[in-house]
């Protein structure tokens, strides 16, 4: 009988093994997937006119704003594959 108790504890030791390295395995994949706030935004100095901001969510959303006028423009592809800034519409700016 303590044989049978012995290796059926091995066995139960086993399966937590495996089970506590693939939880391991799991959790590292899901920490690498968190997102970080690194570029979501540029630190500008404080007389700089321009300021890159994108989105978390998707690098389609870039925009660059004009601290000195408010200004938006947002990053866009054109039709030959270059990147190019294209200003948009910003309602009660001031003149």
């Amino acid at each position: 009988m303590k044989l049978t108790s012995a290796s059926n504890a091995r066995g139960k030791m086993k399966c937590f093994a495996i089970a506590m390295i693939v939880l391991l395995a799991l959790c590292e994949d899901v920490l690498a997937q968190q997102t970080s706030d690194i570029h979501q935004h540029t630190t500008a100095p404080a007389g700089a006119r321009f300021e890159i901001i994108q989105s978390e969510l998707a690098a389609k959303w870039t925009f660059r704003f004009d601290r000195f006028t408010g200004h938006v423009a947002q990053l866009v592809k054109t039709d030959e594959d270059d990147n190019t800034w294209t200003e948009m519409t910003v309602l009660n700016l001031p003149p």
